[in-house]
């Protein structure tokens, strides 16, 4: 006959409460709430002694309580699209490290550039009391948008990542991100000084509607008109109707980063076809930077010594790739300093500048080749570059 044990419950100890610590402590209730809340206004002997209480009792604070007593639930929500992606991944640690450093924490929701994925998060953040969203738009235009509205409604401020040209956001949201234009100049004017005449910026074909494009442009144009007889060659990457996703379909299905990433993979190929005399590229991100020397590499071409590449990018992220990158690059630490410095103090958060960073993908062109024009005069004399 098989033996049945019948397991009783131990006895509930009841809740340890923060007048159990400062009892234990031997101090007042309101010197170990401080203490509990993070406040400076106490002494570091009596913040020494109250911890110690807490970590000899095995006290653990209720916050579900304390939030329901303040009114307040001290969460961040953090929409964002790719996690598996190195951009995306390496800006989520660097939000998680900033947020770990205060007493809020984060809430963190993705989406795959779906509109209605993003009215579902905002809509989660507000439901669920966040005290401050920080949002990467997977639109252009909010004119129409109810959920964005949620959050001017319920006085919740909101910090978009994205450049300027996003319409219709509500006066109470932030922007920030980096400076774009910026980091596009530093790039061409590195190419331009190294004899590049002929520099390809390659973008997508719908970049009209992308975001920042516009910046990344105008910040070519800038540099380029730094210097005499250097030509900027804006190719908008194009490949056959087979693999174009129609804007149906990426509105229902999103995309997906292995998607993208075949998807960058055909466009590049076919910028490859029809170069005619481009010596050096800069691209958008790093996968098509990443993608670009794949293909020149199986198309024979060697990199750097027959084709130069550059790109935007964030910081501690170039040794990925599998080639090291010319970039001009972002610290990721900085981006979510600014933005949570903007929801916390409510303050325009300033766009964070670029740092040029010279590697192995980008060298001179080699003026002795056949047909290769003369070195290019140089009109910006005091260029400064960080290697």
């Amino acid at each position: 006959m098989r033996e049945m044990f019948l397991m009783t419950p131990a006895l509930e100890k009841p809740r340890l409460s923060i007048r159990d610590v400062a009892k234990r402590a031997n101090c007042a209730l309101g010197s170990a709430s401080k203490v509990l809340n993070g406040s400076l206004e106490v002494s570091p002997a009596m913040k020494k002694r109250v911890l110690k209480a807490m970590e000899d009792m095995g006290y653990v604070p209720n916050r579900h309580a304390r939030n329901l007593k303040s009114g307040r639930t001290y969460r961040l929500g953090l929409l964002m699209p790719f996690a598996s992606d190195l951009y995306y991944a390496t800006l989520l640690d660097a939000f998680n490290e900033t947020v770990m450093e205060t007493n809020y924490r984060l809430d963190v929701q993705l989406h795959r550039w779906i509109e209605k994925e993003e009215d579902v998060a905002i809509r989660y953040f507000v439901e669920s009391g966040m005290e401050g969203v920080i949002l990467h738009p997977c639109r252009t235009n909010y004119e129409n948008v109810a959920n964005i509205r949620l959050l001017e409604q319920y006085r919740i401020p909101c910090v978009v990542m994205g450049p300027q040209g996003i319409c219709n956001l509500p006066d109470t949201v932030f922007r920030g991100m980096q400076d774009l234009a910026s980091g596009m100049e530093l790039l061409v004017k590195h190419l331009a000084s190294l004899g590049h005449r002929k520099i390809a910026l390659l973008l997508p074909a719908s970049s009209s509607k992308q975001l920042g494009m516009h910046e990344r442009l105008d910040g070519a144009k800038r540099g380029v008109a730094s210097y005499q007889g250097v030509k900027l060659e804006v190719i908008y990457m194009r490949a056959g109707s087979d693999n174009v996703p129609s804007q149906k379909d990426f509105k229902t299905y999103g995309i997906s980063i292995t998607d993208y990433q075949d998807y960058v993979s055909k466009l590049v190929k076919k910028f490859l076809s029809q170069k005619k005399g481009v010596t050096a590229a800069i691209t958008v991100n790093e996968i098509t930077a990443w993608m670009l020397i794949t293909a020149l590499k199986e198309g024979g071409f060697r990199v750097p010594e027959d084709f130069s590449v550059a790109t935007l990018g964030l910081s501690n992220t170039e040794h990925f790739g599998g080639f090291p990158l010319t970039m001009a690059e972002y610290s990721p630490m900085d981006i979510a300093q600014c933005a949570l410095d903007a929801l916390l103090k409510k303050i325009e958060p300033t766009l964070v500048p670029p740092s040029l960073v010279v590697r192995r993908s980008s060298a001179p062109v080699c003026f002795s080749s056949p047909g290769q024009p003369e070195e290019p005069q140089n009109n910006n004399k005091h260029e400064r570059q960080q290697t």
